[in-house]
């Protein structure tokens, strides 16, 4: 059971009368704000972060060309930049486990190791 302010129930009534009928009922209406906020969310995030990364790995690019020694071959230049961009194969492993462990079906199991 939600308890809910005044405010909060004659909004989530309007929002139920914008609804198609038959009017979802007050408990499936607030199932269903939460888990449209959910969704939201998950989105938000992802397309943030994508966006904050691509342009990262632009920025990234660019510094890296003018630190290139120009007398380098194309080859070797793409190399070790691709070297530079995707980081140590060391790195790459934590950040995959760290994901890894952020997944919802693992912050149990994470949360039991903390415990104990």
């Amino acid at each position: 059971m939600v308890r809910m302010h005044q405010p909060q129930l004659e909004a989530l009534d309007a929002w139920i009368a914008q609804q198609e009928t038959p009017f979802p009922s007050r408990p499936e209406a607030v199932r269903r704000l939460v888990e449209l906020a959910l969704a939201n969310s998950k989105k938000q995030r992802a397309r943030y972060s994508e966006k904050i990364a691509a342009k990262a790995m632009e920025l990234a690019a660019r510094a890296i060309d003018g630190l290139m020694d120009p007398s380098a071959s194309a080859d070797e230049k793409a190399v070790g930049k691709r070297r530079l961009l995707k980081g140590p194969s060391v790195f790459r492993d934590v950040q995959r486990r760290s994901e890894e462990m952020s997944r919802p079906q693992n912050i149990r199991r994470k949360a039991s190791r903390s415990i104990s």
